[in-house]
């Protein structure tokens, strides 16, 4: 019967592919490195580890905080359309005019416009009008603009 060399209790034919080779790095290590440097070695290594990590957690970091202005000014530009599209239901001017220029006109407008006027500008900012008053779209409507 051929000799079999062990490793405590466990024999070497016991041992699968992936131990054999774990075993044998430690003891490459233990053998290059000596048993005084493994504990250095080892910080190291969880240092390395450690920047791995916060480095891996920065770029999450970065991914979301581009989606998130992304999705930022998706909403911006939607409701800019969104204020030209009731700005012209109101009758205001809007070519080549700044957003806030374009909001105080509606806000001055909003008093003397036709009721229907007013309700397809609120509708156009997906502001509620099912039920509600006049006044009260009209003060929603300045509220919605933030003027």
């Amino acid at each position: 019967m051929p000799y079999t060399p062990s490793v405590g209790n466990v024999s070497m034919d016991q041992l699968g592919g992936m131990e054999w080779v774990i075993l044998l790095i430690i003891l490459a290590i233990i053998f290059f490195f000596g048993p005084k440097k493994i504990p250095e070695l080892m910080r190291g290594l969880g240092r390395g580890m450690g920047e791995f990590k916060r480095g891996q957690q920065e770029i999450e970091r970065e991914i979301k905080r581009e989606f998130a202005e992304a999705a930022t000014d998706d909403e911006r530009k939607d409701h800019e359309k969104r204020v030209l599209s009731a700005a012209r239901e109101l009758g205001v001017e809007v070519e080549g005019r700044g957003q806030r220029e374009i909001k105080l006109d509606m806000a001055k407008r909003l008093e003397s416009a036709p009721s229907d006027r007013v309700v397809a500008a609120a509708k156009a900012l997906a502001i509620s009008v099912d039920g509600v008053e006049i006044q009260r779209v009209r003060e929603g409507l300045v509220r919605k603009l933030g003027v």
